[in-house]
């Protein structure tokens, strides 16, 4: 009697082992299946940022778009085969042609670019250093608008950032998610200052559906 009790307990207890191995076993593999999804999920988001190629992030009036073939076929014959080349553009603007020359020419190693609006460096300088804190910004200060749902309440918040904007006293990135924001929704994508060099230019009348602030995309592939 001792003996079968004994061997019945014994089989109880390997009963459970084994519930609790294939237990522990289906978790691990349920575990190793979600993490491979998110592995997945993020070097593919990775990967599509890397293809995408580097464009103009900021609308200007007066870029170089147009005029990308003809300024290329100024450049000497044998500019694709110097080497180690540095490429300088003292007025980017939107940056059109600096960034078809890079993509276009991989024997430039560096570049150097400047421009007379201090506003639009300090940009550049953002889009490089902080693009991720940049882009979590707009995309707050993007969703705060489309909330809005008239025409005269988007222009009110509009005038509120432009105010905000032309105070001067802004840390780098609130003034460039200022400087996206205006971009975006003011007449035309102009950038105007009035004598004092503060920004001047009207709402734009852009809807909450048509203005996309956060250009995510490109922020990362710059």
């Amino acid at each position: 009697m001792y003996y079968r009790v004994k061997k019945q307990s014994h089989e109880y207890e390997n009963c459970l082992n084994a519930k609790f191995v294939s237990g522990f076993f289906s978790n691990f593999v349920r575990f190793i299946k979600k993490l491979l999804y998110l592995c997945a999920k993020y070097l593919t988001n990775i990967y599509g940022q890397i293809m995408t190629k580097a464009k103009p992030f900021i609308k200007w009036v007066g870029g170089n778009t147009e005029l990308i073939e003809q300024l290329d076929a100024q450049l000497p014959a044998e500019f694709g085969n110097w080497e180690d080349v540095t490429y300088i553009e003292p007025f980017v603007g939107g940056g059109a042609m600096f960034f078809y020359m890079l993509q276009q020419y991989p024997n430039i190693r560096h570049a150097v670019i400047n421009d007379v609006n201090s506003d639009l460096t300090t940009c550049y300088h953002t889009v490089k250093n902080t693009p991720e804190e940049l882009i979590t910004f707009l995309m707050d200060l993007q969703n705060a608008y489309k909330q809005l749902q008239t025409e005269e309440r988007r222009k009110e918040f509009f005038l509120a950032v432009r105010n905000r904007y032309n105070e001067k006293n802004l840390d780098p990135i609130e003034n460039t998610t200022k400087f996206f924001f205006l971009n975006r929704t003011c007449f035309n994508g102009l950038y105007r200052v009035n004598k004092k060099g503060l920004f001047n230019v009207p709402f734009g009348n852009f809807s909450n559906d048509s203005a996309n602030i956060s250009e995510k995309k490109h922020i990362f592939a710059a």
